[in-house]
């Protein structure tokens, strides 16, 4: 099966990946070719609950079926809830009805996706940006221990190259060539 993740939220991309493979695993739709998967913040602060929308290929035109997925903007994951959400969409891939998935999916959907308390998704480590001036600095002082590292070897060269000429030199004015 593969993934495209798409993901515009604060938390770790691989980790989203290992959960929504699981989920995709546990569903059973391996047998399709894409399933595009987006993650996005969920600007409503009144919802802490994931949401998704399933995207059909007949509908769209498009090849492959694909899932956006919404989070809230909090810094902890609830692998449970997403877990849920993402197997109901994934429930409408299969081409089931909302009628039919909720016979399926009951109130205590809690109990049928603990499983998925295992995935912890992380927050992404956050970015460091640094001065373009310490950036051009550190080159800096690779390239010149760089060229100091060429200089040492050419000057070596350069001993070596001469205590040949100077050897070469006796030998050949010793044997009158010179």
């Amino acid at each position: 099966m593969r993934f495209a993740i798409e993901n515009h939220t604060q938390f770790s991309t691989p980790h989203l990946k290992k959960l929504c493979l699981a989920v995709a695993k546990k569903v059973g739709v391996s047998e399709y070719k894409e399933i595009t998967i987006k993650h996005r913040f969920r600007f409503n602060g009144a919802k802490k609950t994931c949401w998704g929308y399933a995207f059909f290929p007949k509908r769209t035109g498009e090849e492959g079926h694909k899932v956006l997925m919404t989070v809230p903007k909090t810094d902890t994951f609830d692998s449970v809830d997403f877990a849920s959400v993402l197997s109901h969409e994934f429930g409408h891939s299969l081409g089931q009805r909302h009628r039919v998935m909720q016979k399926i999916m009951s109130d205590a959907y809690q109990s049928k996706f603990e499983w998925a308390q295992k995935f912890q998704v992380p927050l992404k480590p956050p970015k460091v940006l640094a001065d373009p001036t310490l950036i051009k600095l550190n080159k800096a002082e690779e390239h010149l221990e760089d060229w100091r590292s060429v200089k040492f070897r050419a000057e070596n060269k350069i001993k070596s190259y001469q205590s040949t000429v100077t050897r070469l030199t006796k030998r050949a004015e010793k044997k009158g060539l010179m």
